[in-house]
């Protein structure tokens, strides 16, 4: 069954993240507790902002220079983020798990190191759960940090999801998502389909699919949900997801910020395709005061965004840039490139 499409209304530009510009490094990864706002950059440095005034509040891990060998911290890309607490876990394009004191504002610790990228974080009961480019999934305790064990879903790990106790994670190669029970390690059941990017809301899974649509599954019954699809959003696959207040927000390749009401399965705001987002929205988050926040690794700005209030219009002008990655940078960059491929070959364009 088809779903309904309304005509969405629109989402304005409100402006950028202030601080020190990021220069020639974008943003691969955003996390928000609804105050402030975590940005993990390129140039391996996480920043902190004010959700409110968007100003720059503080950096943990110091800026790619000559003292990266000696400092604590990331010396690559910090390509995840996942809050818990008063802790921030980051990963990062070094292969390593980071730990972070929020309160103190520095580092806890080194957690362990991968075999690959870093590419996605979640947190199931008590556990820690961070996957990589090789499709690897560490296990750490969260309490201790040591290490609890390991999955595995080949070739590659994109994304993670947690509902309940079970972890879904979305592969590539067009591989369809897997899932397990991380009390027991087994396999549990999951879509039938594979995903470019997941989100948990309650007892349901919502994937970004490559042909720019979002499917929903009902974790709670393994099945499907009736008319599940929600249609017509992005040109390319969905990259991102994230929700707030009953509206699931969705960035894809084409630069597009989608917000769909998630009962009635409709759009209801919405930016132009590649209007200031030129690179793909890679990165959505939201804060306690209905802004939408989008970033991309290959961009240098965290773009801000609300509904566009009838009659208003915003003064901040979106200004596009294209950023080519550089040589420290080519590990993540290439795993980005071939993500995009593996999408784009899915759906038959060269």
């Amino acid at each position: 069954m088809a779903a309904i499409v309304a005509t969405p209304g629109p989402l304005e530009q409100i402006g950028k993240l202030k601080g020190p510009q990021f220069g020639s490094k974008g943003v691969a990864c955003l996390a928000t507790d609804g105050v402030k706002i975590y940005a993990g950059c390129r140039d391996h440095a996480i920043r902190v902002y004010d959700a409110q005034t968007h100003k720059l509040l503080y950096a943990l891990g110091a800026p790619a220079g000559p003292l990266d060998v000696a400092r604590e911290g990331h010396v690559g890309c910090v390509t995840c983020l996942k809050l818990c607490g008063r802790r921030l876990f980051s990963g990062g394009g070094d292969r390593t798990l980071r730990a972070w004191d929020l309160k103190d504002r520095g580092p806890l610790r080194k957690v362990g190191e991968h075999g690959a990228i870093v590419t996605a974080l979640a947190v199931a009961g008590a556990t820690l759960c961070s996957a990589d480019a090789d499709g690897f999934v560490g296990l750490w305790d969260l309490e201790t940090l040591e290490a609890a064990g390991e999955l595995e879903a080949k070739p590659s790990i994109y994304a993670l999801a947690v509902v309940g106790p079970v972890l879904f994670a979305a592969r590539g190669d067009g591989e369809a998502v897997v899932a397990w029970d991380v009390s027991t390690k087994a396999r549990a059941d999951a879509p039938p389909y594979a995903a470019e990017s997941l989100l948990a809301v309650g007892k349901k899974l919502y994937l970004g699919r490559d042909d720019g649509s979002i499917s929903v599954w009902d974790a709670a019954r393994a099945t499907p949900l009736p008319a599940a699809a929600l249609e017509h959003g992005h040109d390319g696959c969905v990259t991102a997801l994230a929700s707030m207040a009953g509206v699931v927000v969705s960035g894809g390749e084409d630069g597009a910020v989608v917000c769909w009401d998630a009962a009635a399965r409709t759009r209801r705001w919405a930016t132009r395709p590649r209007e200031g987002a030129v690179n793909g929205a890679d990165a959505i988050v939201a804060d306690d005061s209905g802004c939408l926040f989008s970033a991309s690794p290959m961009a240098p700005h965290v773009q801000v965004w609300r509904r566009a209030e009838p009659g208003v219009r915003s003064s901040a002008a979106p200004e596009p840039s294209q950023v080519e990655p550089e040589p420290e940078d080519s590990l993540f960059a290439e795993l980005e490139v071939n993500r995009r491929k593996d999408a784009a070959r899915r759906r038959g364009v060269s």
